[in-house]
């Protein structure tokens, strides 16, 4: 067995790497004990080929991995592996990167998902049940997954969440109030995302320069008050359609407005169209009852 104990005296908790085949082929090894340390990273195949371990405890963070890691072995637990090949650390997923499914569910049960749990992994469509209630930084970075949906209870989606994945649709629950930075950065398919988020609250995609926000973007997210749109120069179908509370709203770099893009916004004021080349049909059509309307454009 490993153990992974601190020295004489020492308070502060471990963080460490793990290198590539670090362990591979230990063929005696039945055991390891993480005792909730911080793994930095643990690397390729790490434990592959070690024919007898049977379970990996205690393993609670670990911030990047790599893939195959407990390939060749007859893991029961970490504390414990699924039919799937998804490991779990009580109710925690900690590493999706050998799921032999496209289409995976997590179990029930299950509260959260592990920073970089599917970076690497295969799956493509995943379902996220309503109990896990927590994610980790950068959790589907890099993966192969183009289809998530949330059941719900999550608040918050953490910074590189899915970056650089393949994503083309992702269903973010009405729940979330707080996405972090580059959550969906790079992910160059992403058709749709935040549709119906009713307690979103602010946007802000100053990076992406010269992008495409894509149709229905933040459709009938109710709460939405501000948005800045710096350097976005295309907005698509319907983006904000029935945002009511939208106040603020950077458009000085669009240059092509989408057809319903903001119509039914009907809390915006002001309009700076400096940019604009297009502005699609009913781009900002107001309800014929609504009391309120542009005072600048």
């Amino acid at each position: 067995s490993v153990v992974f104990e601190k020295a004489a005296g020492e308070t502060r908790n471990i963080e460490f790497n793990i290198g590539a085949q670090a362990f591979m082929n230990c063929v005696s090894l039945t055991n390891v004990d993480f005792k909730n340390h911080t793994v930095q990273y643990l690397g390729d195949r790490a434990f592959a080929g070690c024919s007898n371990l049977a379970a990996v405890n205690n393993l609670s963070t670990v911030v990047n991995k790599g893939i195959r890691i407990y390939e060749g072995t007859k893991m029961s637990s970490v504390d414990d592996v699924d039919s799937y090949g998804a490991i779990y650390s009580g109710t925690t997923l900690v590493d999706a990167s050998d799921v032999t499914s496209s289409n995976y569910t997590l179990r029930s049960g299950t509260t959260a998902i592990a920073s970089s749990a599917f970076s690497g992994s295969k799956v493509t469509a995943l379902t996220v049940p309503s109990s896990v209630t927590s994610i980790g930084a950068g959790a589907f970075m890099n993966s192969a997954l183009t289809e998530v949906t949330f059941l719900g209870n999550i608040s918050y989606i953490p910074e590189y969440a899915f970056y650089g994945s393949r994503l083309t649709s992702v269903t973010v629950p009405s729940t979330v109030t707080e996405i972090g930075a580059y959550a969906f950065a790079n992910c160059a398919q992403l058709r749709t995302a935040f549709a119906n988020c009713s307690v979103l609250e602010a946007v802000s995609l100053p990076e992406i320069s010269g992008s495409t926000l894509a149709g229905y973007a933040f459709a009938n997210c109710k709460a939405l008050t501000s948005v800045n749109l710096n350097n976005v120069t295309t907005v698509g179908i319907f983006a904000f359609e029935n945002c009511a509370n939208l106040e603020t709203v950077n458009l000085e770099s669009l240059e092509n407005i989408g057809a319903y893009a903001f119509a039914g916004c009907v809390s915006i004021a002001n309009l700076n169209l400096a940019s604009a080349k297009v502005i699609g049909v009913g781009a900002f059509r107001l309800p014929e009852k609504s009391a309120k309307g542009y005072s600048s454009v």
